[in-house]
């Protein structure tokens, strides 16, 4: 009979863990698009001002998956690391827009309401051990309820686990997003620090043309 506080104990770390393997494999594919952004510079033959805006988008958009806008490329490329904006704003798009008037990225009422309701609520935390409890019930009573019910025991279980892990999944990447999201607007401020002030920046593309 496994002791109560460790499957309680299990239960609440098995969940991180998942998270930080998601973490992990994040920073491994940022590794990777880093390669394509070279291969990219050099396909396009810099500088970007004297490409098409279309071809400029369409080639942003086969190489990274999601459509930029060629005002926002041209700004995010003249930020310190472009590479790893680009990769935060392929998971955290939704929660922020490009303000042409001031010239970078704001967040999103959106992001700003959700945020909020995360910090206050109870009722999201108890979404995350919940989703956690489900999943790794029936792992925990697997011997008995496989001695009991054979084959159909095995596929219940296997629904369960898979159920519970999608929630809780579901839970970390939201929160991952609206983090990745901060981080791009810390990415503009930290410059904008670096420089003594925000830096005035041409992200017309119109006028390039």
């Amino acid at each position: 009979m496994v002791n109560p506080f460790i499957k309680s104990l299990v239960a609440a770390i098995v969940p991180i863990f998942i998270g930080w393997v998601f973490q992990k494999s994040s920073k491994l594919h940022l590794t990777k698009e880093k390669d394509k952004l070279e291969l990219l510079s050099s396909f396009l033959a810099w500088p970007f001002e004297r490409r098409h805006n279309a071809l400029i988008e369409e080639t942003f958009k086969n190489y990274f998956g999601f459509r930029f806008k060629c005002s926002e490329i041209l700004y995010i490329l003249k930020l310190q690391n472009p590479m790893y904006v680009f990769s935060l704003l392929k998971s955290s798009h939704r929660y922020l827009s490009y303000s042409e008037n001031v010239g970078k990225f704001e967040l999103s009422k959106e992001l700003i309401d959700k945020d909020k309701f995360r910090r206050l609520s109870k009722l999201n935390l108890l979404r995350y051990w919940i989703s956690a409890f489900i999943s790794l019930m029936p792992v925990m009573y697997s011997p008995k309820l496989i001695g009991e019910h054979g084959i159909s025991a095995i596929v219940t279980i296997l629904v369960w686990s898979v159920f519970g892990l999608w929630l809780a999944m579901s839970f970390l990447w939201e929160n991952y997003k609206m983090e990745d999201a901060k981080k791009v607007i810390e990415q503009q401020e930290f410059l904008a620090n670096k420089s003594g002030g925000h830096r005035s920046l041409n992200t017309n593309c119109s006028s390039h043309f």
